[in-house]
């Protein structure tokens, strides 16, 4: 499969698609994308738009993180006026700290119409980060106990077969679209 081939491929998923150009060096030998602030902005304005209590963020790529965009994603959030929203890593936990962070999404989106941010008046929010469900198929709980996901896809590495299992696994109906990001050469 060619892994510059385009995602449209994926079928129809709604169209919160972002591209950032600057790659940053991760744990490890791995490239972790990094957002500009302005891109990071651009992408708080198009998720902010939906209802939700809990984003989590997807990679396709099994070895690949979401850390990065998720703490772009909060700082500008804060930035735009959410200054509450608070971000999970939940990479590399194991079945029990799983099942508390379902667990908690549940009550937080139970709470959600009632327990607001005390300087916007706005529902609580996390974005909750997790492995490519093809590493850890934990992550496919994880993902289906939150409000929405995003999936997380890198220009010219990720393979349009590991983005479509992605998308499979989890379930369309979650995604509310996907960021693509450059990964370097």
């Amino acid at each position: 499969m060619n892994p510059a081939q385009p995602l449209a491929s994926l079928g129809k998923l709604p169209n919160v698609r972002h591209e950032s150009k600057r790659p940053r060096t991760g744990p490890g030998s791995t490239v972790e994308p990094l957002l500009t602030s302005d891109d990071a902005q651009r992408l708080w304005l198009e998720v902010h738009r939906h209802q939700w209590s809990s984003l989590v963020l997807v990679p396709a790529d099994p070895g690949a993180s979401a850390t990065s965009i998720a703490a772009s994603l909060a700082k500008a959030g804060a930035a735009l006026g959410d200054p509450e929203l608070r971000v999970l890593n939940a990479e590399g936990m194991g079945l029990e700290a799983i099942r508390g962070v379902i667990a908690d999404l549940k009550l937080m989106a139970d709470l959600s119409t009632r327990a607001v941010s005390t300087s916007t008046g706005d529902p609580w929010r996390v974005v909750v980060t997790i492995e490519s469900v093809l590493s850890n198929p934990l992550g496919v709980m994880l993902a289906q106990a939150a409000d929405m996901a995003l999936l997380c896809v890198r220009k010219r590495k990720t393979k349009l077969a590991a983005a479509q299992k992605t998308v499979e696994l989890i379930g369309r109906d979650l995604f509310i679209g996907s960021v693509v990001l450059s990964s370097g050469r």
